[in-house]
């Protein structure tokens, strides 16, 4: 499954640069705020914000005086850092989850130019896949005692019967700023699909928490990115005034 998507992505890679007016890298910081919920009362959450990364080409085309598409396709580091309390538990369980995504977005973005600076806001779809990913909890106490650690159990964190959804759709939206060649941007993006599939954090609190009991996950992630971008088809127009 994994090779499919990379082979996907190549393929997307390859066609998208035929098409694209400009292409461009781009590189810079993730910053995810994990949002687990579950229907009980018994359960309660508090997150943290937690630091990674992301990288990857994107390739845009300008297709009316102030409209335009772009596509990116990334990698990405993202984290899942919470803290659970859950009624009649002694100690908090603290929640450590790193995941690893490819992703889609796509978007359409309004743009004006100003001499040599284009500002753009953009809104639109992305496709995540997730890759790989770890977890690993302990009990907030002195002993510090691990519940889990997928990493050394062997245990996989995405797939069909496995803890969270391999494939997540989100709503991304952001503001590019276009300097001659160099490009800035800022986005954000929320899940829309749930991610939480079997027992997707709440197992490590064994009997407090019962199965029936409905699971949700979802991801807001926040990027800040620069890049370098090349004009393939500088002179021609290709949008009607």
């Amino acid at each position: 499954m994994k090779k499919r998507l990379i082979l996907l992505f190549l393929a997307l890679l390859l066609t998208t640069s035929l098409w694209s007016q400009y292409l461009g890298i781009q590189g810079g910081y993730a910053l995810t705020n994990a949002n687990p919920s579950i229907v009980s009362e018994k359960i309660q959450f508090s997150t943290k914000p937690t630091s990674g990364f992301v990288v990857g080409p994107i390739f845009g085309w300008n297709f009316h005086s102030y409209l335009g598409f772009d596509v990116s396709v990334l990698a990405s580091m993202r984290g899942g850092n919470f803290r659970i309390s859950a009624e009649g538990n002694p100690s908090d369980v603290i929640y450590k989850r790193t995941l690893y995504y490819v992703s889609a977005p796509l978007h359409i973005y309004f743009y004006h130019q100003i001499k040599d600076v284009e500002l753009s806001i953009f809104a639109g779809p992305s496709l995540n896949f997730g890759l790989e990913a770890q977890d690993y909890a302990y009990l907030d106490n002195e002993y510090k005692r691990p519940l889990m650690d997928t990493k050394n159990d062997g245990k996989e964190i995405f797939g069909k019967d496995n803890y969270l959804s391999m494939f997540e759709v989100a709503a991304d939206f952001g503001l590019n700023v276009k300097y001659k060649n160099i490009l800035f941007r800022t986005s954000y993006q929320y899940s829309i699909n749930n991610l939480a599939k079997n027992k997707a954090y709440v197992y490590a609190l064994g009997d407090l928490v019962r199965g029936s009991e409905k699971e949700l996950y979802r991801q807001g992630v926040f990027t800040l990115t620069v890049g370098y971008v090349f004009d393939l088809k500088k002179k021609q127009k290709t949008y009607s005034k």
